[in-house]
């Protein structure tokens, strides 16, 4: 179990080691992942 733990925080700490930079906040993808569009094309919240 704790090989698994490790395993997994470091796939979560080594990619941001190798981009350099922290990830930015992008409105445009973040309400896309809130909103899905329904068969009639209208948006309706997820969840």
């Amino acid at each position: 179990m704790k090989k698994y733990i490790l395993v997994t925080i470091f796939a979560l700490i080594f990619p941001v080691t190798i981009w350099g930079k922290t990830p930015t906040f992008v409105p445009q993808e973040t309400i896309a992942l809130v909103f899905s569009s329904n068969v009639h094309g209208e948006l309706e919240p997820c969840g």
